[in-house]
């Protein structure tokens, strides 16, 4: 378990993460303000077209879980929704170690059904995602999106929306929820339960989606794959971004 002794660790292992691996920074915010997302092509528009994300402040809690920061795979995951490459219009949409939110917030704002956006059952991490949903998702459009806090692999009936009984999901979302080789399992436990196996006539298939950041290690990767594989899951490679900061 990682522990921060005091804030001027924590600083110095934010200012590190633009550094490791020669990368750009590849996670993002601070959990005394705001972090800004500008939005341009959901279906439901919002103010100043942008959301404003709270992030959990579990520092000296479940800060091993790094849900105290917005990474670059959920800012591209989020932005593939908007654009329809993510084409979640009508589908039920399950989020798995959500963090702030933000893939989950743009899928209701582009008209999934319904979403369920999910993490650890830490009590600062689940009230910090029901902000993210007070805040930024219209009063109509509230229940839709349920928030749920879920242990992978353990009871999967609670990942269901409020007042309804539990079905699988004919997306789930999952960006940077591989770096922790010893929850794989655990992982795909919830996987295989939760996900659909209904595929409407030329539609395209309940499908879970992956965005890993270089940090979580190409090693770390291949391990999960090819244990899903042999829990019968089929897996393609879509692609890969280089994300570059503005100067």
């Amino acid at each position: 378990m990682l522990s921060m002794e005091s804030d001027d660790e924590m600083d110095i292992f934010e200012d590190s993460l633009g550094s490791l691996f020669g990368e750009t920074k590849f996670a993002h915010g601070d959990t005394r303000k705001l972090f800004p997302y500008e939005i341009s092509n959901t279906e439901v528009k919002v103010k100043d077209n942008t959301l404003y994300l709270k992030l959990p402040d579990v520092n000296g809690g479940e800060v091993y879980l790094m849900s105290h920061y917005i990474w670059n795979s959920s800012l591209l995951m989020a932005k593939q929704i908007e654009n329809n490459i993510i084409n979640v219009k009508g589908k039920k949409v399950l989020e798995l170690g959500a963090g702030a939110g933000l893939p989950s917030l743009i899928s209701c704002l582009n008209n999934a059904k319904e979403v369920v956006v999910s993490d650890y059952p830490d009590d600062i991490i689940v009230k910090n995602l029901e902000f993210n949903k007070k805040k930024n998702i219209p009063e109509n459009l509230a229940n839709k999106i349920t928030v749920v806090g879920h242990a992978w692999g353990k009871n999967i009936e609670q990942l269901k929306s409020t007042g309804k009984e539990f079905e699988p999901f004919d997306i789930i979302l999952c960006s940077d929820t591989l770096w922790m080789p010893d929850q794989h399992h655990s992982l795909l436990e919830t996987l295989s339960k939760c996900l659909s196996h209904h595929q409407e006539d030329n539609s395209v298939p309940p499908t879970v989606y992956f965005f890993c950041g270089i940090h979580t290690g190409f090693i770390t990767v291949d391990h999960f794959f090819r244990k899903s594989e042999s829990m019968g899951f089929k897996w393609d490679l879509e692609n890969v971004y280089k994300i570059v900061e503005d100067s």
